[in-house]
């Protein structure tokens, strides 16, 4: 529960991310294994992690919109948590979950109904 926020796991993880890379940036790359093994954290999936929010970011200045998060902060005010700065991610994060809802059409039939757009789904 080292880095755990009231706005949840999504919020959590960008604060994991944003403490790692400030870490990399101190230390130097390659030298953050120790730090990443003391907090029970895979470095693989971090600088995996990293490559994909670049990718997101470029596909954002694409778009010309803005990024909700500031990449050299944190999300919120703190790792603790808290702050409007989370707001429009939080927003983005639920209209995503939203879209990839689905409800079974019958039960026991493999089938569903996405809650958006009302699309056949099969699992």
């Amino acid at each position: 529960a080292r880095f755990a926020v009231y706005e949840g796991d999504c919020i959590c993880m960008l604060n994991v991310l944003r403490r790692y890379r400030r870490k990399l940036e101190a230390l130097g790359p390659g030298r953050t294994g120790a730090w990443c093994r003391r907090k029970g954290l895979n470095e693989r999936v971090l600088q995996r992690a990293g490559h994909i929010e670049g990718q997101l970011r470029s596909q954002l200045r694409r778009m010309a919109s803005p990024p909700a998060v500031h990449s050299s902060g944190t999300a919120g005010h703190s790792a603790q948590g808290g702050g409007e700065e989370t707001a429009a991610l939080r927003r983005a994060i639920v209209a995503g979950y939203f879209a990839s809802g689905a409800k079974q059409r019958t039960e026991r039939s493999g089938h569903y109904m996405a809650l958006w757009r009302s699309a056949p789904l099969e699992m």
